[in-house]
């Protein structure tokens, strides 16, 4: 088994070995700082995201949380000291790491997207007729976040209308945000899952307008692939407008301005069947096998590296060794573990 001394060693490694790695401009001065083994799994992950998105993520919250540098230091250290860990119960191999839980985080918010997209895929699957429903409203000079809590309220009346009540059984809507520069004004959607019976699009289009006094534009279809459709809306559950498509101080306004808003909710059959509810699993016990950048690269450290790398990116159990490696750091996964934080290589794009 490899020693603390040469721990120590791995995690300070003056240089990338990989020169491909990610913009080093992704990367705050203080998280740039610390060593290379440290943000491994953080850098292993941001190569996988649009890069000009977490760069204007990260130039939005600079400028947005200057004041609170405590939880901007969260945002820059997300996923990273990670560790690969085994369930002594099952085999099961997976990486604990720091996340930060910012709404606007990439990591955090694709994690918490993969989660509601694969809940919403099982319950649309349960559904008698899922459809696809956009509503909008007319633009407005008004602030965003006055404009996000009348389009909520408008399709919350919407759909208790005795002729859509007995129509629509439940769903989910997600809150989508587009920004005109040339006029500076906001303008929100809604989209919605629901499992509903048919309704003509102009019935729809008539019932949207007597609500809002304004609008008449709403789209109505069938859902024909479930994750299909499912995927396309959960990317809205954490972030409901691409910051790289806006000036930094147009993104600091939409992260103040929708802080504390939902920007998904279920309502009937969906509410019932608690899809946005946090996943709840068994207890385990989990034990340390391996710093994340060790198995990475392949560094003696006193497991087998590639049995642990592949028992990761297969999601098959790894025989459980006769005596654990030193100093095993038990854990529940309740406490340390996200069920999608290690599995960013299965993630739909």
């Amino acid at each position: 088994m490899q020693t603390h001394a040469a721990h120590a060693a791995v995690l300070s490694l003056p240089q990338d070995p990989d020169p491909g790695g990610p913009d080093p401009s992704l990367e705050k001065e203080e998280t740039s700082d610390l060593p290379l083994a440290d943000t491994a799994y953080r850098r292993h992950l941001i190569q996988t995201l649009n890069p000009d998105e977490v760069r204007a993520t990260l130039q939005a919250y600079d400028v947005q949380l200057d004041d609170r540098p405590q939880i901007l230091a969260r945002l820059y250290a997300c996923r990273t000291n990670a560790a690969f860990v085994q369930s002594v119960e099952t085999g099961e191999v997976r990486v604990r790491s720091s996340h930060c839980n910012l709404r606007w985080c990439p990591l955090c918010s694709r994690s918490r997207a993969m989660t509601i997209a694969d809940n919403t895929t099982a319950w649309l699957k349960t559904t008698a007729h899922p459809s696809f429903l956009t509503l909008t409203l007319r633009h407005s000079g008004a602030r965003l976040r006055s404009q996000v809590k009348a389009i909520v309220k408008f399709f919350k009346i919407f759909r208790q209308l005795p002729v859509l009540k007995r129509r629509i059984r439940g769903g989910l809507w997600f809150l989508q945000i587009t920004y005109n520069a040339t006029t500076d004004q906001w303008h929100p959607h809604l989209h919605v899952l629901a499992d509903m019976d048919y309704t003509p699009q102009k019935l729809l289009s008539k019932l949207w307008h007597t609500v809002t006094r304004s609008s008449m534009i709403v789209d109505i279809r069938r859902v024909k692939n479930v994750q299909k459709a499912a995927d396309y809306v959960a990317r809205y559950s954490a972030r409901p407008c691409n910051l790289r498509d806006l000036p930094n101080l147009v993104r600091v306004e939409l992260i103040e301005q929708l802080h504390g808003q939902r920007m998904v909710n279920a309502f009937g059959t969906a509410h019932n069947a608690g899809i946005l509810n946090k996943p709840k699993y068994a207890a385990q016990t989990w034990i340390f096998l391996a710093p994340f950048y060790a198995v990475q690269f392949g560094i003696t450290c006193g497991v087998d590296t590639d049995a642990v790398w592949e028992a990761w990116q297969t999601r098959t159990p790894l025989p459980i060794q006769d005596k654990p490696p030193p100093e095993p750091k038990t854990k529940t996964k309740q406490e340390t573990l996200w069920d999608d934080v290690d599995a960013i290589q299965h993630w739909r794009t």
